[in-house]
């Protein structure tokens, strides 16, 4: 491992826990002074009190593509920080439509960001922004949108707070 892992190295360690292997990482890196970082994240773990994601596409001009891009890496996001119940709640908005019939889907809450924490998504402005917004309304107790000035960013704000579904 030593030679795969040397002082200044960057690591990211996928379904860290217990944290063996990041231990291993660090002990790796070295002294303090010689830099490096070593990230860890496991969905069995709830640690995250927030999740910033300031992703987004490569933009190509072509204004609709690319704010469907940018939706897409905001249902990444979010599918990250609050796991299975994001998707719950998107297909439930498709059979709600579809069928007009309010049944609730019960999904397992395996995101990382914990209760009450918070979850912040850079998205293109655009009408797909409402559709993001529908799906995090029952699983967030406060979302908001905030435009910074002078720019085509809106700053998806959600506070979240997990409802039982």
């Amino acid at each position: 491992m030593d030679k795969l892992i040397t002082p200044g190295s960057s690591v990211l360690d996928l379904g860290c826990a217990p944290g063996a292997w990041l231990q291993v990482a660090c002990q790796s890196l070295g002294p303090l002074k010689n830099g490096g970082l070593v990230v860890g994240i496991d969905l069995k773990q709830k640690g995250f009190s927030v999740v910033l994601s300031g992703m987004c596409p490569l933009v190509s001009g072509i204004s609709s593509r690319d704010a469907a891009l940018s939706l897409e890496l905001g249902m990444q996001a979010l599918n990250v920080a609050v796991g299975g119940a994001a998707l719950a709640h998107s297909n439930n908005e498709i059979q709600t439509e579809e069928s007009n019939v309010g049944a609730t889907t019960s999904s397992d809450d395996n995101g990382v960001l914990r209760r009450g924490g918070n979850l912040v998504i850079k998205l293109l402005e655009s009408e797909d922004v409402q559709e993001i917004n529908q799906i995090c309304k029952p699983l967030f107790r406060k979302a908001s949108l905030l435009r910074p000035k002078a720019t085509d960013v809106i700053w998806f704000s959600l506070l979240y707070a997990r409802t039982k579904l």
